[in-house]
């Protein structure tokens, strides 16, 4: 249950007292001095005012509005120990925004607190006070980050001694098992009375507010509900709410999606469910369960040729029932197709006048590859989504007209990588001089940094491992590499042996993968067949990355702050999403229809939430 400022306001306002003649009331508590006149308090964000939004009544008024820390405004009263009084005052909000809080104190007591108010017209805040002293203090404290509360028309009285009397009772609430339940009464009385809540008769300890709220319930916290209101004039009874707990079943708001993956590579099946917690998850293939496929997610990290045609599903539960998704296929292939695979470098010719490149590509792939150049290549076919995998070379003479390309070309790139292709760009440039190059995604190649030997950094890499053997972890060349790479995100694969500076290198680029490199052909490097066989493995692994582009939308929640709540989508990257939001699971509202970002995730906020009991949400790729 959300707490309704405005009839809280209103119930208030509702208080009459009887007033007697006692000690004064708050000096200029209309402001119609024109300034803060018998005010104190560092007065942070108070500025008196006659703009008409700002005047309760009479010519002026005051407009609050600091930003973070709180402002405040006092005055010291004369007050008769043991007397009761009523503070009264006006308050609008009238241009919304939050961050916003409002406090009434007195003696540094705080009576009354309000936060993040929605637009709020002039409305009378009353609370009553038992003097201690003969000299209490009122502190209103302040905040309203984007624009301005409206005060006005404050006054300090003294009334009579009442017995409570209970203006809004407790309502009866029905709610779902682990979420929340809120209980509010709100009463009047002087002094200000205070609060005991208890349950099937039993006390609750922490039930001493006018509102009592219980998060994640659970089934026995069913009961009935009274709240008991005190104060020295006499006790009131609040009629019997009582707290009704429902269970939800499973229900399966995203299914998990088929799939298709390059042997050796990597497949990852997911199902996003809601329903009473703890739900608990079991993965099936082919309607086998799988040991320890317990999450939510299950992942396959060495796709084996044995595992296509598997149809994967998962059984979801909880204690009010079980559901099982459907199934989706998998599908796996030996290798890349040879058409998915592009090999771009200058028309200029091979680098070093060698064939090294084509060897290893037909080696792999075997015929059917696409041969392209820097100078020719039309770059809407070159970054078709039909392309897996990029080998772009500007060794030798060849880096200029990559780097032009690149110039050109960088955004479509990055759009492509970002949404499941796999790069690696290797450039091994002639050159006596040094200089940097450009290579995009904030790589930059150093070309004349040598390395005449380099190491793995972790041998346990693939490319250390086959398919091609044998193959080691030590290498030399005269010249190995023309080029170091250095960049944000980037992981070492091979280093120089003299200052660990990489030679070869990669990194994760939204949903797909980048490998940079500067070196040179397997003719100029030792030991052989060793360092064949490992650029062979290079241009395998790399075509690998391709496979775990995601052919799905995902979900992944944030949470909420100031009103509004976030959550990550993540797809590839271009391909066109809505996202939807319920109430209830059954009625469905679109708020969001939008392109996938190159990087293959965008931040969503949505403000509507903040007025919102429940909320859920789920989305969907569109083309």
């Amino acid at each position: 249950m959300m707490l309704n400022y405005r009839a809280l306001f209103a119930g208030l306002g509702l208080f009459l007292a009887l007033r007697y003649v006692g000690l004064a009331q708050s000096a200029n508590g209309g402001f119609e001095t024109g300034d803060l006149t018998s005010w104190g308090g560092d007065q942070e964000g108070a500025a008196v005012t006659s703009e008409a939004r700002y005047v309760h009544s009479g010519t002026y008024g005051v407009q609050l509005g600091t930003v973070g820390p709180l402002g405040h405004l006092t005055q010291p009263l004369p007050t008769a120990p043991g007397s009761n009084y009523l503070i009264s005052l006006w308050l609008n909000n009238t241009n919304g925004g939050s961050p916003n809080e409002f406090r009434v104190s007195w003696n540094q007591s705080l009576l009354y607190y309000a936060t993040n108010m929605t637009n709020l017209a002039w409305t009378n805040i009353q609370v009553t006070v038992t003097a201690s002293t003969t000299n209490d203090t009122l502190q209103l404290g302040f905040r309203q980050d984007p624009n301005y509360f409206g005060l006005d028309d404050v006054s300090v009285t003294p009334i009579a001694a009442a017995a409570p009397i209970i203006i809004t009772q407790p309502t009866n609430e029905t709610v779902t098992l682990s979420s929340n339940a809120t209980f509010v009464v709100v009463a009047t009385g002087v002094p200000m009375p205070k609060y005991y809540w208890s349950k099937n008769g039993s006390p609750i300890a922490s039930g001493t507010n006018s509102t009592y709220s219980i998060t994640n319930v659970q089934a026995a916290d069913s009961g009935q509900f009274i709240c008991v209101v005190s104060n020295a004039s006499g006790t009131a009874t609040s009629q019997v709410a009582t707290l009704t707990v429902t269970a939800l079943a499973p229900a399966i708001i995203q299914q998990p999606s088929s799939l298709s993956a390059v042997a050796g590579g990597y497949a990852s099946f997911s199902v996003t469910a809601f329903g009473s917690q703890p739900l608990t998850y079991f993965w099936r293939r082919n309607s086998a369960f799988i040991p320890g496929a317990t999450s939510s997610t299950y992942s396959i990290n060495n796709v084996q040729a044995s595992d296509s045609g598997g149809l994967f599903s998962c059984l979801v539960s909880n204690a009010f029932g079980t559901l099982l998704s459907s199934s989706a296929l998998l599908t796996v292939t030996t290798n890349l197709s040879a058409s998915t695979v592009v090999y771009l470098r200058s028309a200029a010719g091979e680098p070093w006048g060698r064939t090294d490149n084509v060897a290893i590509l037909n080696q792999i792939y075997g015929a059917g590859w696409q041969s392209l150049y820097f100078e020719t290549a039309n770059p809407a076919a070159a970054f078709s989504r039909s392309n897996k995998f990029i080998f772009m070379e500007g060794s030798a003479d060849g880096e200029p007209a990559m780097e032009t390309f690149l110039l050109n070309n960088l955004s479509a790139l990055s759009n492509w990588v970002g949404g499941g292709g796999s790069l690696f760009l290797d450039c091994a440039p002639y050159s006596i001089n040094s200089f940097t190059v450009n290579a995009g995604f904030g790589v930059t190649l150093s070309v004349g940094d040598y390395a005449a030997a380099a190491g793995a950094v972790n041998p346990a890499h693939p490319i250390f491992n086959g398919p091609y053997s044998p193959v080691g972890s030590s290498f030399n060349g005269g010249y190995l590499g023309h080029a170091i790479v250095s960049g944000p995100g980037l992981s070492g694969i091979l280093t120089n042996a003299s200052d660990g500076k990489f030679v070869l290198a990669e990194r994760i680029y939204g949903a797909g993968h980048l490998m940079f490199g500067g070196a040179t052909l397997p003719a100029f490097q030792t030991p052989q067949p060793q360092v064949s066989n490992l650029w062979a493995n290079v241009l395998y692994d790399a075509g690998l990355q391709s496979a775990v582009a995601p052919t799905k939308l995902s979900l992944l929640p944030v949470g909420m702050e100031n009103c509004t709540f976030s959550l990550w989508a993540e797809g590839p990257a271009g391909g066109n999403f809505l996202i939807q939001t319920s109430s209830n699971l059954q009625q469905w509202v679109t708020i969001l229809t939008n392109a996938m970002p190159s990087n293959g995730s965008v931040l969503i906020a949505d403000p509507a939430a903040c007025n919102s009991n429940r909320r859920y949400y789920r989305g969907a790729l569109t083309d």
